[in-house]
């Protein structure tokens, strides 16, 4: 059984490196179009950190915001909330 979990904690590491990859370059090429400097550019003077954390913020809420409308959806078990 623990082969099997650090076996899916692998496959887990690396889903989520490659989705942060993908992430990075997708906003990395999205704003460095029109010879514009990219928000993840190496020179960290002119690079827009800020707003690049802004992004995965946004990501993050749009997250919360589902997580909410899903255990609303999904309701207390049966049983619970009632007094013994």
């Amino acid at each position: 059984m623990s082969s099997v979990s650090s076996a899916l904690s692998g496959v887990g590491s690396g889903v989520r490196s490659l989705l942060a990859s993908i992430i990075m370059s997708t906003i990395d090429n999205l704003t460095k179009r029109g010879g514009a400097e990219s928000w993840v550019s190496s020179n960290i003077n002119k690079g827009h950190y800020d707003y690049y954390y802004l992004v995965l913020a946004g990501i993050s809420l749009v997250n919360i915001l589902c997580y909410i409308v899903c255990i609303r959806a999904y309701g207390p078990s049966k049983g619970e909330g009632e007094k013994s």
